[in-house]
């Protein structure tokens, strides 16, 4: 373990500021601010901060932390109990892997956690990216005040037993009984040595047997799924109220009432720049949720402590050989606008009339002024080449648009999880012309173009998704 001289205490806690940047307004409940009327004059039982799919996104996460510190400080009279549903760790950041303690500032984060109230954290697919399963529940099982639970069995041992010894926990707001369970994700091919570490329950049948035994008794079931949307919804109806299913893993940020307003699904952003904040009252008659989701910036208010050890990190740790500028950003670019400028580059180096790009292919937007590898490779997480498909401009309008840019206000009904963006909308389309497409071969299936597919085949295979990329920040296209 790393070794914190000086906890940040109490004493270091701030209000974020009310001119924080609201990202991701369209989100239900979405905030950029911690203000110091969260909660209004009726003070929470328990209030929940939850976010998952961190991805070792250290342009936000001196900033995540501060944003915690500042919900804590507005909950004084509250239980508070903070969540990380999984992927705290990312590979494609190769600061993380190169301190001198793999992982240095992401534990350090958890350790701060740890200080400020009981956290609860879920093994996700990620979390083997830099460490081996058994390393990973080592270091953050031994956490003060952190709880590691998951159902990811360790098939390396007979009887594949749970690397992290459980796969629930239970804890008590007055006398009132909360409890949390952990689900995985079955999609073995997400994992480093997937098939050769794991084996992972599904998410469907395994919560229709655990729930009906697990919560009863129980007076709030929070069901934590690092699965993704689609099993989301596997899970959803083996759930009774009340409850709050945080979901995770397709990298997206709703808050969807469910259940008379006794249910609540709830995805809480990604990449270190998105939390949610749950505010739950008990009564006689069902309990009350107020929930929130708070989206941060480059900008945003940051925990100094923490900052300061990334900023030592960084100049340790990366220098102009392992970290060369690639180019120069003329803005700052959110993910759903740097992605979307992508598809086009995209098709336009394809010879493509439109380009479609996977959602989770994607990290984080890029920054304004240099791109650095660094950079790149959390924008553009996995490389990879291309497939294409002669699509008709109806089957576009009716099939394919609508299941693109699942972002922002996006109807709940009509999500799909992991989705694929498109530069161009409806406007642009003639329902009578054919349509030359390109998208990444990773995508290529009826998951992200509906039934029935199209046809697709391979593109030139000199094509690639990260050089492209890397081209056009040289070129200055971004």
């Amino acid at each position: 373990m790393i070794n914190i001289p000086t906890p940040w205490t109490a004493a270091g806690r701030a209000t974020i500021s009310r001119r924080e940047l609201l990202r991701g307004a369209g989100s239900a409940g979405a905030m950029g601010v911690v203000p110091s009327f969260l909660w209004g004059t009726q003070a929470p039982d328990l209030v929940l901060i939850l976010m998952a799919d961190l991805h070792s996104g250290y342009a936000y996460t001196a900033a995540l932390l501060q944003a915690v510190k500042s919900v804590i400080s507005n909950s004084q009279n509250s239980r508070v109990v903070i969540v990380v549903n999984g992927d705290i760790f990312e590979s494609g950041n190769f600061l993380s892997s190169s301190t001198a303690v793999p992982g240095s500032i992401d534990l350090a984060m958890l350790t701060q956690f740890g200080f400020l109230a009981p956290t609860i954290v879920t093994m996700g697919n990620h979390d083997g990216d830099i460490f081996d399963p058994t390393s990973f529940v080592s270091q953050v099982a031994s956490i003060y005040n952190v709880t590691l639970i998951s159902d990811l069995g360790n098939v390396r041992l007979s009887g594949s037993p749970l690397y992290t010894g459980n796969a629930t926990t239970t804890f008590s707001v007055g006398n009132k009984q909360v409890k949390v369970t952990a689900i995985g994700t079955p999609s073995l091919g997400s994992y480093v040595q997937g098939a050769a570490r794991y084996s992972v329950p599904n998410p469907g049948p395994y919560s229709a047997s655990l729930f009906p035994s697990f919560y009863t008794p129980a007076d709030f079931h929070l069901a934590l799924v690092h699965a993704g949307f689609v099993q989301d919804t596997n899970v959803l109806p083996n759930l009774t109220a009340p409850f709050l299913l945080h979901g995770a893993h397709d990298h997206l940020q709703f808050t969807q009432p469910l259940a008379g307003g006794q249910g609540l699904h709830i995805h809480a952003g990604y990449w270190s720049f998105g939390i949610a904040t749950v505010g739950i009252n008990f009564g006689s008659s069902g309990v009350t949720m107020r929930p929130r989701q708070i989206t941060l910036s480059r900008t945003s208010p940051v925990d100094t402590n923490l900052a300061n050890l990334i900023t030592y990190s960084r100049a340790t740790y990366l220098n102009s050989t392992n970290n060369p500028v690639l180019g120069q950003s003329s803005a700052e670019y959110d993910l759903d606008s740097a992605v979307q400028l992508a598809c086009g580059i995209v098709a336009a180096a394809a010879g493509a009339d439109i380009g479609f790009l996977s959602h989770t292919t994607f990290g984080e937007g890029l920054p304004k002024g240099p791109v650095t590898k660094l950079d790149l490779n959390a924008f553009v997480r996995f490389p990879g080449g291309f497939s294409t498909a002669a699509i008709s401009g109806a089957t576009l309008l009716q099939q394919v648009l609508p299941m693109t840019n699942q972002f922002g206000n996006f109807p709940y009904a009509q999500r799909t999880g992991d989705f694929l963006y498109s530069g161009v909308g409806p406007s642009n389309i003639d329902p009578n012309k054919t349509y030359n497409c390109v998208v990444n071969a990773f995508a290529a299936s009826s998951a992200y173009f509906g039934n029935p597919a199209p046809v697709f085949a391979a593109a030139d295979p000199s094509l690639e998704l990260r050089t492209i990329v890397t081209q056009a920040i040289a070129a200055g296209k971004f």
